[in-house]
């Protein structure tokens, strides 16, 4: 979510049968003044990678709505996207980043 004129963003995370919101996440991206342009990739055990491609920062998202970590990436960041339990594939503006995560 998106708020006007801020360098907020907010995201949100609700149940799919009575869509009640589970919990909601503030953060910064003040690191650009790039559009927001985000991707989204869910982690093992609830977990959430979020990726903001317009100065390429991944936000790492715990289960309860926390922001655990926030990490520059390069080269720059497009998606990210998780292969079975335990490898992360993150693509770049030339390739594809493979990682294995425990």
């Amino acid at each position: 979510i998106h708020i006007e004129n801020s360098y907020e963003r907010r995201i949100e995370l609700r149940s799919l049968s009575t869509f009640d919101q589970l919990w909601s996440t503030t953060f910064s991206t003040a690191y650009c003044n790039a559009p927001w342009n985000n991707r989204v990739c869910v982690l093992k055990y609830n977990e959430w990678l979020l990726i903001n491609y317009g100065n390429s920062r991944i936000f790492h998202v715990g289960k309860d709505g926390q922001l655990k970590a926030n990490r520059s990436y390069k080269p720059t960041v497009g998606n990210a996207v998780l292969f079975g339990t335990n490898i992360l594939a993150i693509k770049t503006v030339d390739n594809v980043n493979c990682y294995r995560i425990y």
